[in-house]
């Protein structure tokens, strides 16, 4: 608390970071502004995103990204300036390829399937969207065509999803 006291005393600007893994001490947004002292709170809390803190490798990168981008963004020399961050070796949308028309067939049983599809569709626009009420018989070319399924489970009727043929393949080339 003495760092967070030094802070609203000399008004610096604060970086919210929240550990995502709670076996390493992490907890939920609620349970960390409830236990701030209420004097703080509001400085600490009111207008103010927490950035995750991942131990996965790439979320990790993310991570260091945004904190520095947020302490940047509080220095006198760059607060006037917009700017990006980025890795050297980062990948960007923009670099990213299909080498050809992919298929990808959501599942019409999947809440959410077709959404998705349609946004990788603005993002690679090589990606043909088919969706059609009676997909084919017999599973795509993995080297061709994907299949879109999110998540382990879905608010679909388990019968009807039972009965897609698209259900059916899942365990041809993707898990």
């Amino acid at each position: 608390l003495r760092e967070v006291a030094a802070a609203v005393a000399a008004n610096k600007p604060v970086v919210l970071v929240r550990e995502a893994d709670f076996a390493k001490g992490g907890t939920t947004y609620e349970e960390a502004r409830l236990e701030c002292p209420p004097q703080y709170r509001s400085f600490v809390f009111d207008g103010r995103e927490p950035i995750t803190w991942h131990r996965t490798y790439d979320f990790q990168r993310l991570s260091v990204k945004l904190i520095a981008t947020h302490l940047l963004a509080g220095c006198p020399n760059y607060r006037k300036h917009k700017f990006e961050l980025y890795y050297r070796d980062e990948l960007t949308c923009e670099s990213l390829t299909l080498p050809s028309p992919v298929g990808i067939y959501p599942s019409p049983h999947n809440a959410g399937a077709a959404e998705f599809v349609a946004e990788l569709a603005t993002v690679f626009p090589v990606a043909s969207l088919a969706q059609s009420p009676s997909p084919p018989s017999r599973p795509p070319s993995p080297a061709r065509n994907a299949l879109a399924r999110l998540g382990s489970t879905s608010s679909a009727d388990a019968s009807a999803v039972a009965d897609d043929p698209i259900a059916s393949w899942r365990g041809s080339f993707l898990r």
